[in-house]
């Protein structure tokens, strides 16, 4: 039995779910999501938190990951999505998402308040004016390095790269041939369109040693 009612997930077609009623799949095919180890949803208030549309994660192109219409998720460790090849999505996500909406309509409120003190033209509200003015360009500042805003919460637009591994060992035993070594690309918080810039892939030119005595 489930306690959650009318949750939106949008996460591909033959997934697996057993924790809720009324739910609806769609999009993507063959991935199983294992909600009943994975995640708790309760009591299903009011947020709207889309997290992940076209998630690019390594082996897994664009799936898309529409978790939250009208739902809270609490106490969630990783939902695991077989195929992807250890994709996660971590529940501190979804409660960041939470109370970026939670400041964003308190934020409004206080804007519209803001703006009809600077009607009156007293010299509190100027002053008031100018320090959010100011607080708001350092804070848009500090987060313009890794992330933007929307309706939908900080959308992270840059991936990070881990590094360089190993060089591979010599693709030719006796002459020339060649090296390679690889990088992967990992984003955290609630993201969308977080592919890396760059190439994941190195390679360099090679001679191999192990030619024999009558080369």
């Amino acid at each position: 039995m489930s306690i959650c009612h009318f949750v939106s997930v949008s996460m591909c077609h033959y997934a697996s779910m057993s924790m809720c009623q009324f739910v609806t799949l769609s999009a993507c095919q063959c991935v199983t999501m294992r909600v009943c180890q994975c995640v708790n949803l309760s009591l299903c208030q009011r947020v709207n938190v889309s997290l992940c549309k076209y998630v690019n994660v390594s082996l897994c192109k664009y799936v898309n990951v529409s978790i939250c219409h009208f739902v809270s998720v609490s106490m969630c460790h990783f939902v695991s999505v077989s195929m992807c090849h250890f994709a996660t999505v971590l529940a501190d996500d979804v409660m960041a998402g939470k109370k970026y909406h939670g400041k964003g309509r308190k934020g409004s409120g206080s804007s519209g308040s803001s703006g009809s003190s600077g009607s009156s033209g007293s010299g509190k509200s100027s002053k008031s004016s100018k320090s959010s003015r100011s607080s708001k360009s350092s804070k848009s500042s500090r987060s313009s390095e890794s992330s933007e805003s929307s309706e939908e919460g900080p959308i992270i637009v840059k991936g990070y790269w881990s590094k360089w591994g190993s060089w591979s060992s010599c693709s030719s035993s006796c002459g020339s041939g060649k090296q390679f070594r690889t990088r992967s690309c990992s984003v955290k918080g609630i993201y969308r369109y977080n592919s890396c810039q760059g190439s994941g892939k190195q390679s360099r030119f090679c001679k191999g040693s192990n030619c024999g005595p009558y080369y």
